[in-house]
């Protein structure tokens, strides 16, 4: 499966394998899907105003979607969904995949809510990635482990409710890595 994996990075068809797939130690890898609303896959979705989000090369499977941080009335978020199942019960570290691809400047105050319980539940961690600072690739680690409920559908969220109005919120993969 490894070599699976390692194959379709290189030739750029990790989505296809990753998007919908739970892969060894049952970790989680939920796409932006390259559009806003539902992905379809139906693990990511993006909401708030269409005008507000864009569409853009560059990131994982080549796409990402950005939004401005706004400051007063409009609120664009994006969601990234555990599948409902008890076999995604457990402790993930929460990592964002934030590239260079993005314009600039990125925001310093990316606020990500962890959702353990899915939306019933509350939020159970609220965590604040500069994403001007820590462009690192791939599935960065920025939050302490969650106990996720995967029988309630945890999931992760990113919101624009800043009062900083600072830059861009970058949007694509979000890994939840089993620990």
């Amino acid at each position: 499966m490894r070599s699976l994996i390692a194959a379709a990075i290189v030739l750029g068809l990790v989505p296809s394998v990753l998007s919908g797939v739970a892969q060894a130690g049952l970790s989680w890898y939920p796409d932006d899907g390259c559009r806003t609303g539902v992905s379809a896959d139906g693990y990511f979705y993006a909401a708030g105003p269409a005008a507000y989000w864009r569409i853009d090369s560059g990131g994982w499977n080549n796409c990402h979607l950005q939004t401005w941080t706004t400051t007063g009335g409009v609120t664009n978020y994006a969601e990234w969904y555990l599948p409902i199942s008890s076999s995604y019960n457990g402790t993930y570290s929460n990592r964002a995949y934030v590239s260079s691809a993005g314009p600039l400047p990125y925001t310093t105050y990316a606020q990500y809510l962890m959702w353990a319980n899915g939306h019933s539940g509350g939020v159970t961690q609220a965590p604040i990635l500069d994403q001007s600072a820590n462009r690192a690739g791939f599935c960065y680690i920025f939050a302490p482990n969650t106990t996720m409920n995967g029988s309630n559908g945890g999931l992760a969220e990113i919101v624009d409710q800043n009062t900083l109005a600072d830059g861009y919120i970058y949007v694509d993969i979000f890994c939840f890595a089993a620990q």
